[in-house]
């Protein structure tokens, strides 16, 4: 614990780069490049479980490995800090809350060029109390962020999200609970795309679809307690601003 490593290059072509495991607490690395071409799947560039790790003014990058993140903050990682960093995955998330807590992530990049179901930022696993703030999240091929099922009380803030998919909406949140958006912007085929969750705040934002048929904000059905305040939804010319399904409640 209380290690400290900075302005270093660190490489692995066939396996991850960095893991700072469970009971690895209050480490730092700063100012330096992670990078892996790994061929081999599900090889992240560097995994966080220990708490109170920070990763600050970094560039990580995972260019290989199939369906592996860039920055993967594994269960339980508490208080895990990413500020300043740019994350990139060629084939999978750059960033992955999976089962973290009480963590933040500011002013930093996370890019994706996955096609498939991989957000650059996911929230899975049941993480909860995150703060995201002032940061740029784009995945040209697929979604930019993504909420899974179980996830709650997570908070972004401050924050660009854009996708080009034609497919996939550049936010979505599936199943999740309580989790929040305020001051932001939100381009993508459509925006923003909320399915079976419960307590979802949107505030302060800016939600634009880039496709005709597109929706600034689609409610599918099953959401409980949605709130929607001092924001704007732009429909494509043959969408709508806020398209909403039936079998929602408490709005």
């Amino acid at each position: 614990s209380y290690n400290v490593i900075t302005q270093s290059y660190i490489s692995n072509s066939f396996g991850r780069v960095g893991s700072i495991a469970d009971g690895a607490d209050y480490n730092t690395i700063s100012l330096s490049t992670l990078t892996t071409n790994s061929t081999t799947a599900l090889i992240p560039t560097i995994r966080v479980r220990g708490s109170g790790n920070t990763l600050t003014g970094d560039f990580i990058y995972n260019l290989g490995s199939p369906g592996a993140v860039a920055v993967g903050l594994n269960n339980p990682s508490p208080n895990t800090k990413v500020t300043r960093t740019y994350m990139y995955s060629l084939t999978s998330a750059a960033i992955t809350f999976n089962g973290s807590n009480y963590s933040t992530l500011s002013l930093s990049t996370a890019v994706s060029d996955d096609a498939g179901n991989s957000a650059a930022m996911n929230f899975t696993n049941g993480s909860s109390n995150n703060i995201v703030t002032q940061s740029y999240f784009s995945n040209p091929a697929g979604p930019a962020v993504k909420f899974e099922s179980g996830t709650a009380f997570n908070m972004i803030s401050q924050s660009t999200i854009t996708s080009d998919s034609a497919v996939f909406p550049a936010l979505y949140m599936g199943g999740c609970s309580s989790n929040t958006l305020l001051d932001s912007y939100v381009q993508g085929s459509t925006a923003v795309y909320i399915s079976g969750s419960t307590g979802t705040i949107i505030g302060g934002s800016f939600l634009v679809a880039t496709s005709a048929t597109g929706s600034g904000i689609h409610i599918d059905s099953g959401n409980v307690n949605l709130t929607l305040t001092s924001s704007t939804f732009k429909g494509g010319a043959q969408g709508a601003g806020l398209y909403m399904m039936r079998n929602n409640s408490g709005f």
